[in-house]
């Protein structure tokens, strides 16, 4: 955390001309992934508002700092991450979500000694998953080797389990990612689409399910006909799924 006014410093010098250069070379989307340590909520807030309003990033990731134990699921990561959904909503930057993947034994932050970690369990990440999908429907991880199945037996148990675990949700909503419908009763257009998504249901007394790509429910209609529009424009941008009893569709959301 940068202290007193040096956020400032750094901003000014650092990642206001460096996005600025980047945003000129390329026009791509500029993202950082900052690690954030514990501090004061109106510090934090100030910090980072200073950061979005001065520099031209348009996405951040912050760590969630939870396989250094500097912060945790059932306290600060709700507090900080709240602070940066406010901010990020405000100025029109793309929050998502770093989670940390391991337990760290050694090293800075927790001692002086060589750094040492081993993957973090199931139910650590599961509780990460959960928490975080309140902040961003993109949740990425933070040193993935420790998932890795090359590397170990460890890292093959988390890897597994995962894989388990996207299985359930995979089961438990019904969503068959390679299902093929020949004679479909719920029908999507345009597909690609901005904002406004046409759903053509013929069995319109059945609900229509909307699941982002994490398998999370976020919106169940159940439609009055068999024609309904659904406004996506406060969902973020990515892969969708449509479900109308047993049939799936995926569709892409592209602001």
């Amino acid at each position: 955390m940068l202290l007193n006014d040096n956020y400032k410093t750094f901003c000014d010098n650092f990642l206001a001309p460096l996005s600025l250069y980047l945003k000129e070379l390329s026009n791509k989307k500029i993202l950082i992934s900052p690690y954030f340590s514990n501090s004061d909520t109106s510090s934090f807030r100030q910090m980072y508002e200073y950061f979005f309003k001065n520099s031209y990033i348009t996405h951040i990731a912050p760590q969630d700092g939870a396989g250094c134990n500097r912060t945790f699921y059932n306290d600060q990561i709700p507090l900080y991450f709240s602070i940066y959904k406010k901010l990020t909503n405000i100025y029109n930057i793309t929050l998502w979500a770093n989670m940390e993947v391991f337990n760290q034994i050694h090293g800075w932050p927790v001692d002086d000694q060589a750094w040492e970690a081993v993957p973090t369990d199931i139910d650590s990440i599961l509780i990460g998953l959960d928490t975080l999908s309140n902040y961003s429907d993109t949740i990425v991880a933070f040193e993935y080797w420790y998932m890795d199945p090359n590397r170990g037996e460890k890292e093959t148990k988390l890897y597994n389990d995962y894989l388990s675990y996207f299985s359930n949700i995979q089961n438990s909503t019904s969503i068959n990612f390679t299902e093929k419908v020949v004679n479909r009763k719920i029908k999507v257009y345009p597909n690609p689409f901005n904002n406004i998504l046409n759903i053509i249901n013929f069995d319109f007394n059945s609900p229509i399910k909307i699941y982002n790509i994490n398998g999370k429910e976020i919106l169940s209609i159940v439609p009055p006909n068999s024609y309904i529009n659904i406004d996506f424009s406060n969902f973020p941008t990515g892969i969708y799924f449509i479900r109308s009893n047993n049939e799936i569709l995926k569709v892409i959301y592209l602001k």
